[in-house]
């Protein structure tokens, strides 16, 4: 009697993972090994909101036109230091002429100003303009005159109109100032829920009737006032903990309340920040979008790597939000100064580091438009610039997450990657025990092929580069199992 053996063959399994969407940026969310090959434990400095790995804007100096055409280079005298910028927006009625001003609070307690046009190479110190601490400023048209207010907690609001320094004796303890259909509506300081605002036309006039100036009180579960924005024809008082909808057209006798949004972490006010027909706001819960009616979370993502004990600054321009913010990078525990870059259509984002970011502002004029960045204990002003050649080389970086790249089986091989690159980078493959290290210089028409022949049951991988013009469209990895 025969009997016949029979051998089961394993046979051995392809499969490709293609990455060529890194949109999606760091991501706290993702700790499980099915995902996140997608996703970025750690990323800066590499511009995601297109989909590639692309090399963000770098710093330059911020140049200023002169009255001829030409440009010139601005700075502080020595050893002073800006800490807030202003555009003053002016008028010179006498010879029909642009004649706006960039001012800034700088850090021995004083405002000091430059023309936006002119041959003036050194900021000048504005007499009468000292303040113990930062102020708010806001223009406005006063005595048919433009002027720019300013205002800090405990300290009296100043009038200045290019010439001298005006103080309103009278006016409440301000710290933030919105201008909504002629008066002056502003928030002031402690745990004041007072909605002020000046008789309209004149805020130096601060005496509370019906014809003249009032208040607002706002006492409910939303808490304090942080800062009054004129959105949408409404004005809208954002609060520690919500937003509240103020109808406030002429006739204070009509003016209308209506409460909208409540959250359930403290709003921050530095980060209030129009953006076309939206608001963004950071809260102690995270990044919310509001379109004057209802909220909607965005950059969840990025929650748990903001430290929340630390100033926000918002700044909109060119189609992005830019959040000067405190995160939690390289796994440190010790937070530090970061841009945040949120792409208001697209929903990308991505994060800019390597400098202490004291403050940006938006300088706007018919002919003119930059976003000013001031550097912490640096005397000039800095802006972005997308030009290769007009920047320093940034130390770019993107970590992946450990991964099964979705294949369950265990001790797979990865048998091949693909990458798609312009420019130089240096790839890292990572198994948890080893790690592979591969140069990359490419042109981006073809791939650049390595087979990296490590085994194990996930892998991460990571790529840094200091090119200016590198570029990243799609990463594949081949791996092999049975």
């Amino acid at each position: 009697m025969f009997y016949k053996k029979e051998f089961a063959v394993n046979t051995q399994k392809t499969a490709k993972v293609t990455v060529e969407d890194f949109s999606g940026g760091m991501d706290s969310r993702l700790n499980d090994m099915t995902s996140p090959f997608r996703y970025a434990d750690l990323s800066y400095n590499f511009d995601l909101h297109k989909g590639n790995l692309e090399a963000a804007p770098g710093l330059k100096k911020l140049k200023l036109p002169t009255k001829t055409g030409g440009e010139r280079e601005v700075k502080f005298p020595t050893g002073i230091y800006p800490r807030k910028i202003y555009h003053y927006k002016r008028y010179d009625y006498e010879n029909n002429c642009r004649a706006d001003r960039i001012m800034a609070f700088c850090k021995d307690g004083n405002i000091y100003e430059i023309p936006l046009y002119g041959d003036d190479a050194l900021f000048t110190l504005v007499s009468g303009l000292a303040f113990a601490n930062e102020p708010a400023g806001q223009c406005y048209k006063y005595n048919g005159d433009d002027v720019i207010i300013f205002s800090a907690e405990n300290e009296k609001l100043k009038i200045y109109n290019g010439t001298a320094v005006i103080e309103a004796d009278d006016a409440p303890n301000i710290t933030s100032m919105c201008f909504h259909y002629e008066r002056l509506f502003v928030t002031t300081g402690g745990e004041s829920t007072s909605l002020w605002f000046s008789d309209d036309f004149d805020p130096t006039n601060w005496y509370v009737s019906l014809d003249e100036a009032g208040f607002i009180d706002l006492q409910d579960e939303r808490g304090k006032l942080l800062k009054a924005v004129s959105f949408d024809d409404y004005l809208y008082v954002f609060r520690n903990y919500g937003i509240t909808r103020i109808t406030a057209y002429g006739d204070q006798s009509e003016f209308g309340v209506t409460n909208l949004f409540v959250s359930s972490g403290r709003i921050r006010s530095g980060s209030i920040t129009v953006c076309g027909n939206r608001i963004l706001f950071l809260a102690e819960d995270g990044f919310y979008k509001f379109d004057g009616v209802s909220t909607v979370r965005i950059l969840g993502n990025y929650t748990d790597y903001i430290d929340f004990a630390e100033s926000v600054k918002g700044l909109y321009y060119n189609g992005k939000a830019y959040f000067i913010l405190n995160m939690f990078l390289n796994g440190n525990t010790q937070s530090e100064r970061a841009m945040l870059v949120y792409d208001t259509e697209s929903g990308g984002s991505y994060v800019i580091k390597d400098f202490k970011y004291a403050d940006n502002e938006l300088i706007e004029e018919d002919n003119y438009c930059k976003q000013t960045i001031l550097i912490e204990d640096d005397a000039s002003l800095y802006t972005f610039s997308e030009n290769e050649r007009e920047t320093a080389p940034a130390f770019k970086v993107w970590k992946s997450k450990f991964s099964d790249f979705g294949i369950k089986n265990s001790n797979k091989l990865l048998y091949e990657v693909s990458v798609w690159i312009k420019g130089d980078a240096v790839l890292y493959i990572d198994n948890g025990e080893k790690v592979l290290k591969y140069s990359l210089h490419g042109r981006k028409s073809k791939p650049l092929v390595f087979k990296p022949m490590l085994k194990g049951d996930g892998f991460s991988y990571e790529i840094k580069s200091e090119s200016k013009n590198v570029s990243i469209g799609k990463i594949v990895f081949t791996f092999k199992y049975y």
